[in-house]
Formats: structure tokens, C-alpha cells, sequence
């Protein structure tokens, strides 16, 4: 198992979307290598776009959206209210039932024994088969 790296609040510098683009480059030539992503709080951006390219997603049950952009920038464009929270642009229950997270959990616990499980039950399936492609869904 390979770990490719964590960041903890990092800025938002010309590293790390150097960084980023490096890992979707990576992440979408290795369709077949197994990648899971576990989304903890808000995901924006290129951050998304890396969470969807990962394919194997669990997100916190709460303050965990994953967007592109923030609902006060698209009421602005809008020109209304329409939205009052992330959550409703990119929660647990819009990327569930989209089939973006594959796994919800309450707390950041929680997330540890499903993603030990996913990585076990992958690469175990990854050594007892002669071919790629295993989906987790």
C-alpha cells in the first residue's frame, strides 16, 4: 500500500496546485491501481475534481461538501438566494445518491474501519485474480 501524502490546512500556493495537478495526472493514468479518498470537512475546487478521479470515496455524514464552488458565489451569479449551505450543493446526501461517496460515516473515527476494510478486501481481490478492474460499489 502506498501512501501518497496528507496536508493539513495547507495555503493555497502555486505548490499545491502543482501538487494537485500531479496527483490527477497520476490518478487518471492508473485507472486500475486502487485509490480511496476520504472527505472529512469541505472539499472545493481541484479538491473535488480529485475526490471524483479517486472513484472510491467515504465522506463524513456532516460539514463534509464536496464542490466545486461555494453557494454564496452561486447565489451571487444567480442573483438570488437559492442556496443556504454547502451541504446542499455537495453533501453526504447529494454525492450518496449520486454515487460520488460510496460510504457515509458520522465521525472521523468511524471513516478508519471501512477505509482498513476497502484497502484489505482490494488488495486481497488484487492478489487472488489474474485480471484489473475491480470496482468497489
Amino acid at each position: 500500500m502506498k501512501v501518497w501524502g496528507l496536508q493539513k490546512n495547507s495555503s493555497r500556493s502555486l505548490q499545491s496546485y502543482n501538487g494537485f495537478g500531479l496527483i490527477a495526472g497520476e490518478t487518471s493514468l492508473r485507472i486500475y491501481d486502487i485509490y480511496l479518498t476520504i472527505v472529512l470537512g469541505r472539499t472545493v475546487g481541484i479538491g473535488a475534481y480529485l475526490v471524483r478521479l479517486g472513484q472510491r470515496t467515504i465522506q463524513k455524514s456532516s460539514h463534509s461538501p464536496i464542490i466545486l464552488t461555494g453557494y454564496q458565489a452561486l447565489n451571487k451569479l444567480m442573483g438570488v438566494d437559492v442556496y443556504s449551505t454547502n451541504d446542499q450543493l455537495g453533501g453526504p446526501a447529494i454525492m450518496y445518491s449520486n454515487g460520488i461517496s460510496h460510504l457515509t460515516e458520522n465521525d472521523h473515527l468511524s471513516v478508519v474501519e471501512p477505509a482498513i476494510t476497502v484497502v484489505l478486501c482490494a488488495n486481497s481481490a488484487r492478489r487472488t485474480s489474474s485480471h484489473h478492474g475491480h470496482n468497489w460499489h
